[in-house]
């Protein structure tokens, strides 16, 4: 099994999840081809550090899902995705470095 990057396996998780359906995390570690411990690190880092309004349930009806989904066009990109757009931002031409600034404010 190849191994996947982090940064892929967050951004399929949260996709994954804006479908609306509760998953599991064996379910997810299935899925993306990784260890059930390693979908709650990403998990953990997903609610913690970049706020992601995930929740975890237990139990027969419990599961994995967004709870409120319909602001995270805010928080798309990751800080490498941020770096590389500043700078770029740095370098760019006014009307350049004017399209990237909206798209940090957007999106990061």
């Amino acid at each position: 099994m190849a191994r996947v990057s982090t940064i892929w396996r967050h951004e399929e998780i949260i996709r994954i999840l804006l479908g609306g359906q509760r998953t599991t995390i064996p379910r997810l570690a299935m899925q993306l081809g990784v260890s059930v411990r390693t979908i709650h690190r990403d998990l953990l880092v997903l609610t913690v550090e970049r706020q992601y309004p995930i929740q975890t349930e237990t139990g027969r009806a419990g599961g994995v899902y967004m709870n409120d989904y319909r602001h995270l066009h805010k928080r798309i990109l990751c800080q490498l995705q941020i770096k590389a757009l500043n700078t770029a931002i740095e370098t760019a031409d006014d009307e350049t470095a004017e399209a990237l600034q909206s798209i940090l404010y957007a999106y990061a």
